[in-house]
């Protein structure tokens, strides 16, 4: 009985910190896989759009831009030109684009969330007024468009850089049992 006792006590802390040291681990690849899928979700439809159509909100934070994919949800209303984005006379041609696309952090809820808005110029380039953007997002009629894109952000940053990148920097939570966060700072550049 006493030698049981002694080998457990040798055994126990061996054991414990490596159980220890794999949650850390697993805690610290799960928070960088979401740091990660924020960075690609958001570059998906921001790496092929036009510089111009880009605006910033650095207080939600949000960034607007034209994208050439397909809406994923139909229906939803088109929005004003004037009141909602600049049209712009410069044509994109052959490049038709389909729709605003909006990326936004919600504080709240630790998301980042993805919107959608119908732009009915086409191959005219437009651009969606920053003033005016947070009162688009919260537009009840678009509201079966905003969908969360990535879970467990703690905070997000976005600054633009010149007239085709952007700088992204975020904190990505872990999970509750280990006291960590990872932080990611990345440059997004268009191609076009």
């Amino acid at each position: 009985m006493t030698l049981t006792g002694v080998l457990l006590s040798l055994v126990y802390p061996i054991f414990s910190g490596t159980v220890r040291a794999m949650l850390r681990a697993d805690a610290d690849t799960q928070s960088q896989q979401k740091a990660v899928l924020l960075v690609e979700k958001f570059f998906a439809d921001f790496a092929s759009t036009s510089r111009s159509s880009l605006a910033i909100v650095d207080t939600i934070p949000a960034a607007s831009f034209l994208s050439q994919r397909s809406m994923g949800v139909q229906g939803l209303p088109m929005l004003r030109p004037g009141d909602d984005y600049y049209p712009s006379t410069a044509s994109s041609a052959p490049v038709v684009w389909h729709k605003f696309v909006a990326m936004l952090f919600n504080g709240e809820d630790k998301t980042l969330e993805k919107m959608e808005f119908p732009y009915p110029d086409g191959s005219q380039l437009g651009c969606m007024q920053p003033d005016q953007l947070a009162a688009v997002m919260g537009d009840f009629r678009y509201r079966d468009s905003r969908r969360t894109v990535v879970h467990g952000i703690e905070s997000m940053n976005l600054h633009a850089i010149g007239n085709s990148s952007i700088s992204l920097e975020l904190t990505s939570l872990q999970r509750f049992d280990v006291d960590k966060t990872t932080k990611i700072q990345v440059t997004l550049t268009m191609r076009n």
